[in-house]
């Protein structure tokens, strides 16, 4: 799939769902709290604090987005970028827990066709509820359900007095020839074995500064899938940079400056087999 073609693709099927299509908010905010948009959930903060009316009980968006907490991960990694694009779908006290895990794994295998035994799923700590759902309703084993702690199943992971609650991922495994080879190399590992795909982010909080979490006047959900990693995905490449979007900017740059697209100088083929795993439709 091209990259307009999923775009379309994602908010296609959301708005079939019941989901207003919801416009990229402007990068620069007027939250106090950011200079730019840095997630899909930002313009609806005061809609999950139940401070303003959202704009419907279920909304979908392909936000812009701008974070610098991820600077320093930028080239060293296939999937970081500090200017992303984050597909996602929200609910105002509409569907919670069940709604949200169903509507991401129909998406994920039905409508994508990635391969369910491809997929990790991690769920907070404590959240009896999510394993349940993922293992008994959704049919993924629990030996693919790996529960983690804050860093990685809290959002956000710094106490603040927005909307915040626990959540679960969906991660991709390259397979265990890839990335540390580890024994206990799981979605938590920093390899690049498992790629985080989709966090489905459960909004029932606000927290103080030490701590103590007051509940939202009703639970909501908000999601985020990195809209340049799915595109990696289901481009069979190894770096985001390789998808056709970012590829024709990089060629074109390259065009300009009088220089071969390298990462030492010499030109990359997209179409070189060295460069496409093999790992993800066989």
């Amino acid at each position: 799939m091209k990259c307009q073609e999923i775009r379309d693709s994602f908010l296609g099927f959301f708005e079939e769902r019941g989901h207003r299509i919801m416009p990229s908010a402007p990068l620069v905010t007027d939250d106090p709290t950011t200079l730019f948009t840095v997630a899909g959930m930002q313009p609806y903060i005061a809609a999950f604090r139940g401070e303003e009316r959202p704009p419907a009980p279920r909304v979908a968006s392909n936000q812009k987005c701008a974070r610098m907490g991820d600077l320093e991960r930028v080239g060293r990694s296939a999937t970081h970028h500090t200017f992303f694009e984050m597909l996602g779908n929200f609910s105002f006290g509409d569907y919670f827990k069940q709604g949200a895990i169903e509507f991401a794994w129909e998406y994920v295998v039905d409508v994508l066709g990635i391969p369910p035994e491809r997929l990790w799923i991690t769920v907070y700590t404590d959240d009896d509820e999510s394993e349940e759902i993922w293992n008994k309703q959704i049919g993924v084993p629990l030996e693919r359900i790996v529960r983690l702690g804050r860093g990685e199943n809290w959002w956000p992971e710094e106490r603040w007095e927005g909307p915040c609650g626990p959540c679960t991922e969906i991660h991709l495994d390259n397979g265990p020839e890839t990335g540390c080879q580890a024994a206990n190399c799981g979605p938590a590992c920093d390899c690049d074995r498992f790629v985080e795909l989709w966090n489905l982010v459960f909004q029932m909080y606000t927290e103080a500064p030490d701590g103590t979490l007051t509940e939202l006047p009703s639970p909501g959900v908000d999601t985020g899938m990195g809209f340049e990693r799915l595109a990696m995905i289901l481009q069979n490449k190894n770096f985001s940079t390789e998808t056709d979007e970012m590829w024709q900017i990089i060629q074109r740059t390259s065009s300009v400056r009088s220089r071969s697209p390298g990462r030492t100088g010499e030109a990359i083929s997209t179409t070189d087999a060295t460069l496409r795993p093999t790992w993800l439709f066989g």
